[in-house]
């Protein structure tokens, strides 16, 4: 969890132990599921989460993927010997994926990191698992619409101005003497494109940009002060902004 600005190389690197021999000797197979974890200079870390994908042609040595959420990007590489290496582009850093497959190569689960020198947002790692099967997601039909507030739910400290006439959702913060986090989710009936345009004109071109349907990614560093931010746009039954903004200490 990038179409960016700035791209980093993710690096995947999954062994498979143990699993059904059939599957691992030829064939396609198809394995999807959760990601999530944290990113950032301890102990101001956000939390990130999504899904992922990959396909697997045991016959060809290929595996070809994704993932997304928080962060996105491709995966692509070979799997040989039981063991996949792949790579991708994404925004936020150099990414490894390592983990297992159930005995039976039904169910694969395991862990990705990311280093502080392979990203400007500092360190990350968390947990992956899923299991054979293509990602299912709800369609745009099965989700209950949901009307827009009329004022904020819940009372923020705002470090960096808001999108103007929208109203505040969530809101998170925390203080250390390494800096502050401040996360406030925000909604407004305008359009992406008018929210997006907007943030660059209030902060500038982004030091990355990813799109995709229905949704940006606009983030910004700051060296005075220094810090940065990260804002996700995305719509569905009304535009939703979330800002999640880091201070560091001089």
């Amino acid at each position: 969890m990038l179409q960016k600005g700035v791209f980093c190389l993710i690096s995947l690197s999954i062994m498979f132990v143990g699993f059904n021999s059939a599957i691992a000797q030829n064939g396609e197979a198809t394995y999807s599921g959760e990601w999530e974890g944290t990113l950032g200079i301890a102990p101001l870390t956000m939390e990130y989460s999504g899904t992922w994908q990959f396909e697997v042609d045991f016959n060809e040595g290929e595996v070809e993927g994704w993932f997304k959420g928080d962060g996105a990007g491709d995966i692509t590489g070979t799997v040989s010997d039981g063991i996949i290496e792949a790579s991708g582009e994404a925004a936020f850093g150099v990414v490894y994926w390592s983990g297992e497959f159930s005995s039976d190569g039904e169910e694969v689960s395991g862990t990705w990191e990311i280093s502080e020198e392979a990203s400007e947002f500092g360190e990350g790692d968390g947990t992956w698992s899923g299991s054979l099967g293509e990602l299912e997601e709800e369609s745009p039909e099965e989700k209950e619409r949901e009307g827009l507030p009329q004022e904020d739910q819940t009372d923020v400290d705002e470090t960096l101005e808001r999108y103007p006439g929208s109203v505040a959702l969530n809101h998170q913060s925390m203080r250390a003497p390494e800096g502050s986090m401040t996360k406030i989710d925000y909604a407004t009936e305008d359009s992406l494109e008018d929210v997006v345009e907007w943030y660059k004109e209030e902060l500038g071109e982004p030091t990355f940009e990813e799109s995709s349907a229905g949704e940006t990614k606009l983030g910004y560093r700051f060296d005075e002060p220094a810090g940065w931010v990260e804002i996700e746009i995305s719509t569905n039954d009304y535009t939703t902004i979330e800002v999640e903004h880091v201070k560091t200490a001089n």
